[in-house]
C-alpha cells in the first residue's frame, strides 16, 4: 500500500463522517447543526488539504523501521502542524479537523509502518500508532496541573477540569473507543445500510466518549446530556426505529439549543471508519 493510497484512506474516512446525516449538532450536507462558522463545503476542502499531511506521516511511519516508534514523535508532530496550517489556510482560519489530524496522522504512520505485516489486525495496528506517542498524556497534559499556563486549549482545559484526555489519551492508549466503535458497526452492519451503521455507532461513541469538544461548548453539564441522549437513541432502537428517529429529532434539537457538538467524537468516528477500511470483513 502506498503513502498515498494510505493518505487517501484517511480523507475518504473524513470525507464519510462530514456526509454522514443525522449528526445532532455536526455539520452534514443538509445543515451545519451548532456550528455558524463552518458548512460541509468547508469540511470537504479541509478534508482534501490534508492530503500532503497524511502523506507525510505515512512516509515518516514507513521509514521509522529501522527505530522505536517513539523516536519519530518529533517529526510527526511538525507533519502535524504543517497539516493544521493548510487546514486554517483552507478555512481561513476555522478549527475544523484538528482533532482529526492528530487521531489519523498517527494511524497513517503506523499503517505505513507496518503494512507489510501479514498479520496486522486492527489492535496491531493501533497499538503500533499508540508507539508513537508513549507518554504523552504524562508530559503534555499532568504538567498542567502544576504550572496552570494562563492560554490553554480546550482539550486542556478540559483535563484541568474534568481529567479529560481527549484526542492524545485516545492515541495512546491504543484507540480503545475506535476499536470498540469499529466493532459496533460491524455489528450494525448486519442488519442495516452503512450510512444508518454509521449514525448509530456515532451514537455509541458520543454516549462513551469524555469528548473535549462536548465539554468547551457545554461543560460537565453539556456533556452529560449529550452522552445521555446519545445513549437514549440507541436504547430507543436507534435509527432503524421509529422511537429511535424521534429521538434523534429530539436530541438534534436540544444540541443546537444548548450550542453542543460532539466534534471530538465525530474524530473518532472518523478513526473508526479508517480502520473498517483497511480491515474489511
Amino acid at each position: 500500500m502506498t503513502d498515498q493510497a494510505i493518505a487517501d484512506s484517511a480523507v475518504r474516512a473524513l470525507i464519510l463522517e462530514a456526509s454522514l446525516a443525522p449528526k445532532p449538532g455536526l455539520v452534514t450536507p443538509y445543515g451545519n447543526g451548532s456550528h455558524k462558522d463552518m458548512d460541509y463545503k468547508m469540511l470537504k476542502k479541509s478534508a482534501f488539504a490534508l492530503s500532503h499531511c497524511f502523506t507525510e506521516c505515512a512516509s515518516i511511519g514507513r521509514n521509522s523501521t529501522p527505530r522505536p516508534p517513539i523516536d519519530s514523535q518529533g517529526i510527526l508532530r511538525k507533519a502535524g502542524l504543517a497539516g493544521e496550517a493548510d487546514m486554517y489556510r483552507v478555512t481561513k482560519g476555522v478549527n475544523t479537523h484538528k482533532g482529526a489530524i492528530y487521531l489519523l496522522g498517527f494511524l497513517c504512520a503506523a499503517l505505513g509502518r507496518t503494512c507489510g505485516d501479514p498479520e496486522l489486525s486492527p489492535q496491531k495496528l493501533t497499538q503500533t500508532a499508540g508507539a508513537f506517542v508513549q507518554g504523552v498524556v504524562e508530559r503534555e497534559l499532568l504538567p498542567l496541573t502544576l504550572l496552570r499556563p494562563s492560554k490553554l486549549t480546550a482539550g486542556e482545559r478540559a483535563y484541568l477540569a474534568q481529567k479529560l484526555t481527549g484526542a492524545r489519551g485516545e492515541v495512546e492508549s491504543g484507540y480503545p473507543l475506535a476499536l470498540s466503535a469499529l466493532s459496533f458497526l460491524r455489528g450494525r452492519l448486519a442488519s442495516m445500510s452503512f450510512n444508518e451503521a454509521l449514525a448509530d455507532t456515532l451514537f455509541y461513541i458520543v454516549a462513551r466518549n469524555g469528548d473535549t469538544v462536548l465539554w468547551a461548548r457545554g461543560g460537565p453539564e453539556g456533556l452529560r446530556i449529550a452522552q445521555e441522549l446519545a445513549e437514549k437513541v440507541l436504547l430507543d432502537g436507534g435509527i432503524s426505529t421509529a422511537k429511535g428517529r424521534e429521538t434523534i429529532r429530539f436530541a438534534e434539537k436540544v444540541f443546537v439549543e444548548k450550542n453542543l457538538s460532539p466534534g471530538g467524537s465525530a474524530d473518532i468516528l472518523s478513526s473508526a471508519i479508517f480502520l473498517f477500511m483497511q480491515f474489511l470483513p
